[in-house]
């Protein structure tokens, strides 16, 4: 369990860098959890960051998302979607074709 200077400087650098980056705030919500509990928590991309990875449009995402042709994805709340790199490899390594045929 990391002693209360650990935790700290574990909240002081992710406050840093969030002001820096610019990072989500469920970001950084998660950052004291995750530095008290010393756990890994799979990095959570926004949908602009997974489109832009994808080289898709956010609406292309949505699209996705209601009929089940795109990555998977983590909901977190109501308006809040995420998604796990893990999901966007395996997703990717799916697609893989050596022809066009179907």
């Amino acid at each position: 369990m990391p002693s209360p200077a650990e935790t700290h400087d574990a909240i002081a650098t992710v406050a840093t860098l969030s002001a820096a980056a610019d990072l989500d705030p469920v970001d950084l919500a998660l950052a004291p959890m995750i530095a008290d509990a010393q756990t890994s928590v799979p990095a959570l991309l926004t949908p602009a960051q997974t489109a832009e990875l994808l080289g898709v449009g956010v609406k292309t995402l949505e699209r996705w998302r209601s009929t089940g042709d795109g990555p998977r994805f983590v909901k977190l709340s109501p308006g809040t979607v995420r998604y796990r790199a893990v999901d966007l490899n395996q997703f990717v390594a799916q697609r893989i074709k050596a022809n066009t045929l179907p």
